[in-house]
């Protein structure tokens, strides 16, 4: 489906607030999340806003998973996965 230009900057808007992942917006709408993504720059740019990088709730567990398995000896990582 094509989406107007008000239409586009509106899905990046709420991907750059947070309302939606680019993922989430992907299904929703049926586009790529490329596409998502490109729709979101679109958002901000129009609005010259900073890119968002760093913390978001995807990287924040990413980050507490890697934290865990660093914190574990090779022996508990070994048991496990058995």
């Amino acid at each position: 489906m094509k989406y107007t230009k008000e239409q586009r900057l509106d899905i990046g808007r709420r991907i750059y607030d947070g309302e939606l992942t680019r993922y989430e917006a992907a299904e929703e709408y049926e586009i790529s999340d490329e596409t998502a993504r490109n729709y979101m720059r679109q958002y901000r740019n129009a609005n010259r806003l900073p890119p968002k990088r760093g913390c978001t709730d995807e990287n924040l567990n990413w980050s507490a998973s890697l934290q865990e398995v660093r914190s574990r000896s090779a022996r508990d990582i070994f048991r496990s996965s058995i």
